[in-house]
């Protein structure tokens, strides 16, 4: 029996070595639980902003003026009141005013004697009105046309006779300042042939007057239209 006892014990040598210190390490960790320090967490507060703002430059220092020597005061003695200077009686006069810039009297000098007036010259007359161009040109035409009118005739013929045709031709001719014919043409057709042969025979045949002398000035040559109308006879 004590053999077997020794036999445990020697094999739980090593247990029992190490059971000081395991019983060390146990009292070492139940004595930071009863000083362990209870720790409360409080809400965090928000973050505050914070701005540096530049702080305003110091004033500079203001030196006073060095004080100025007193100057003695003068003593001021009051004025005398200014008498009144006795008015002098002055004569009563009549006062005058004149336009004169002075005080004195400047002779005056009399007013210049008027001009004569200068005698109107007569206008030399008029010279006598001469008859107006437009009014003698237009003579001229009405001549023309009533010597055309006079010499016009209506076309003969069988044709003539068979067509009996009627109308009105314009015509136009070129006059020289003599009367004497250049070149003629047909301006509006009768739409017969009949009529504008008959038309040009009249302007060749006929005599023209000369132009007026103040008519159509500075143009040697007139050119000039006018209707002839051709009625068959009855």
């Amino acid at each position: 029996m004590a053999a077997t006892s020794n036999m445990t014990i020697y094999r739980l040598r090593d247990v029992i070595a190490i059971g000081p210190s395991a019983i060390a390490v146990v009292l070492l960790i139940a004595m930071q639980y009863d000083h362990a320090v209870i720790v409360h967490y409080k809400d965090e507060k928000k973050p505050v902003e914070v701005k540096l703002i530049d702080a305003a430059p110091e004033p500079a220092p203001i030196t006073p003026p060095p004080p100025t020597p007193a100057q003695p005061q003068k003593s001021v003695q009051p004025a005398e009141p200014s008498k009144p200077a006795p008015q002098q009686a002055q004569p009563s006069q009549e006062v005058v005013t004149t336009d004169a810039p002075s005080s004195q009297s400047a002779p005056v000098a009399a007013p210049a004697a008027p001009t004569p007036p200068k005698a109107v010259e007569a206008a030399p007359p008029a010279p006598p009105v001469r008859p107006v161009a437009a009014n003698l040109e237009g003579d001229y035409i009405a001549k023309v046309r009533g010597y055309l009118n006079a010499s016009k005739r209506y076309p003969t013929g069988r044709e003539a006779s068979l067509q009996h045709p009627r109308g009105t031709v314009k015509i136009w001719f070129v006059l020289r300042r003599d009367g004497s014919l250049v070149d003629s043409g047909i301006e509006e057709s009768s739409n017969s042939m009949l009529l504008d042969d008959a038309a040009r025979k009249t302007i060749s045949r006929a005599t023209y007057p000369a132009f007026p002398e103040s008519s159509w000035s500075g143009e040697a040559t007139h050119r000039f239209t006018t209707e002839l109308e051709f009625i068959p006879p009855g």
